[in-house]
C-alpha cells in the first residue's frame, strides 16, 4: 500500500487466559500485529492513575467511560501528555466518548487504558481492541460485558486497550483535517469500534485468540463470519473454525458478515447477498475480516469500519451500516435524533421528511401538533429553520433549500 495516500487499520486484542479474579499481569495476553499472542505487562505507575471519566448529555442517560491515560499518569511530556497537544489530542478523545454516548442507549460503563503512544510512524497509524476470558466459543468482550450490564467483569483491570502512533501528522482538534492530515477523531472513532466488538478474532490459519483451534471467537461477530458461498466458517458453540484457509483469502467469493441486520442494511443500500469484508489474497494481520472490504465499490464511502482512509479525510459519525453491525453485537442504540431537513434521522431530506414536515406545519406562532410518536421538539429541531418556536412556510422555503440533500 502506498503509505502516502491511505492508511489501514489495525486490531490488537488483549485477552485474560483465567477466569478468576485478575492477580496480576503475568495473566495477561494479547493478540499482536503479527499474529500472535503475546504476555501482556502490567505498566509502571510513577503516580496515582490519571483518569478521565466521560458521560453523556443524553437526558443524563447512556453510558459512562474511564478512560485511564498511562502517559499522563507518568508524566512523560509526551503524546496524550505532550505539553502542547497533549490536552488537545485528550478534548478529541473526549469528543468521540460523548458521540458514542450519543450511540449506544446502554447504562454500564467500560474501562479504556490508553497505552503509551508510539513515535516510529512506520507502521499501523493505531490500534484497539478488548480483553477477553479464554473459552473454546464465542464471547463478548469485557467492553461488551461491562457497557450491557452495569457489571464490572474484572475489578481493577481495564475492559479494553487504545494505543496511538503520533509520529504521523495528525490532525489533533476538532478542525477540519489537511489534504495531508490524518484525522485523530476518524481513526479514534474507528478503533473504540473495534473495542467495541467490531473485530474477529480468527487469524490466517483459522486459529482463535490463542492461536488455537477450538479457541475463544468473538460473538457478535466472528459468528457472522462467511464465505461467499454462504458458509459459516466458525461453530460459536465450540469455537472451532470449520472454513479453510483459502476462505480467509476470499478465494471463495470473499468473506461476507451475515449478522441480520447488516444484511437489511446492506440490501437497503441497493446490494444483494450478504455484505463485504476485507479479504485480500495475501493475509494481513490484524486487518483481514475485521473490517467492512473498501475495495468493493458498493461500501459507502462513509463507513467508519472501512480498512482504510485517504490522507485528508474525516468520518465523524457512523453510517448506518456501521450501527447495524453494533446492533448485531448485541448493543442497544438511541433513537436517531432529528437534524435540519432531517425528522427521521436517516441523513438525508426526503419524501418521508416531507410527510413529517406536513405533519408538523401549525403555521406562524402556533405550537406544532404532530402525530405521536414525533414529538413538538422534534418538529422544532428538523423544520424550525428561523429558531422562532414555529413550523410554517419560512420554514417551508428553506425545507426546500436541503430537500433531497
Amino acid at each position: 500500500m502506498n503509505q502516502h495516500t491511505s492508511r489501514q487499520w489495525i486490531v490488537v486484542v488483549a485477552l485474560i487466559i483465567a477466569a478468576a479474579p485478575f492477580a496480576n499481569a503475568t495473566e495477561l495476553m494479547y493478540r499482536g500485529s503479527d499474529g500472535q499472542s503475546h504476555p501482556y505487562i502490567a505498566p509502571q505507575r510513577t503516580g496515582e492513575p490519571y483518569i478521565e471519566t466521560y458521560g453523556v448529555a443524553r437526558g443524563g442517560s447512556g453510558p459512562t467511560f474511564n478512560v485511564e491515560y498511562l502517559e499522563v499518569t507518568n508524566n512523560t511530556n509526551s503524546g496524550f501528555d505532550d505539553p502542547t497537544l497533549g490536552a488537545t489530542r485528550r478534548a478529541t478523545v473526549a469528543a468521540v466518548f460523548a458521540y458514542l454516548g450519543t450511540v449506544l442507549d446502554e447504562s454500564g460503563s467500560a474501562d479504556i487504558q490508553v497505552q503509551f503512544s508510539q513515535f516510529d510512524g512506520s507502521g499501523f497509524l493505531a490500534s484497539a481492541g478488548p480483553l477477553y476470558f479464554i473459552v473454546n466459543n464465542c464471547q463478548e468482550g469485557l467492553v461488551f460485558q461491562h457497557i450491557t450490564t452495569g457489571v464490572d467483569p474484572i475489578s481493577g483491570t481495564p475492559d479494553g486497550y487504545m494505543q496511538v502512533d503520533f509520529g504521523y501528522n495528525w490532525n489533533n482538534d476538532l478542525s477540519a483535517p489537511a489534504p495531508s492530515e490524518i484525522d485523530l477523531f476518524t481513526v479514534v472513532l474507528h478503533e473504540l469500534t473495534h473495542a467495541l466488538g467490531f473485530l474477529s478474532l480468527t487469524d490466517a490459519n483459522g486459529g482463535g485468540l490463542n492461536g488455537l483451534n477450538p479457541d475463544t471467537r468473538a460473538a457478535g461477530f466472528d459468528g457472522y463470519v462467511q464465505n461467499g458461498n454462504g458458509v459459516s466458517l466458525i461453530n460459536c458453540a465450540n469455537g472451532l473454525f470449520v472454513g479453510t484457509s483459502n476462505d480467509l483469502r476470499g478465494f471463495n467469493n470473499g468473506v461476507k458478515h451475515a449478522g441480520s441486520n447488516v444484511v437489511a442494511e446492506w440490501h437497503a443500500l441497493g446490494n444483494s447477498g450478504n455484505a463485504p469484508l476485507y479479504a485480500p489474497s495475501t493475509y494481513a494481520p490484524g486487518s483481514s475480516t475485521s473490517h467492512w472490504d473498501t475495495n468493493n465499490p458498493n461500501v459507502p464511502a462513509t463507513a467508519i469500519m472501512r480498512h482504510q482512509l485517504p490522507l485528508g479525510g474525516q468520518i465523524r459519525e457512523y453510517h448506518a451500516l456501521d450501527l447495524a453491525a453494533l446492533k448485531d453485537l448485541g448493543y442497544m442504540l438511541a433513537a436517531p435524533s432529528p437534524g435540519p431537513g432531517d425528522l427521521d434521522g436517516d441523513g438525508d431530506s426526503d419524501l418521508d421528511d416531507h410527510a413529517g414536515f406536513v405533519d408538523c406545519l401549525a403555521g406562524p406562532n402556533n405550537a406544532p401538533s404532530p402525530t405521536a410518536p414525533t414529538s413538538v421538539q422534534d418538529c422544532r429541531d428538523a423544520f424550525d429553520f428561523d429558531s422562532d418556536n414555529d413550523v410554517d412556510l419560512a420554514d417551508f422555503d428553506a425545507f426546500l433549500l436541503v430537500f433531497g440533500s
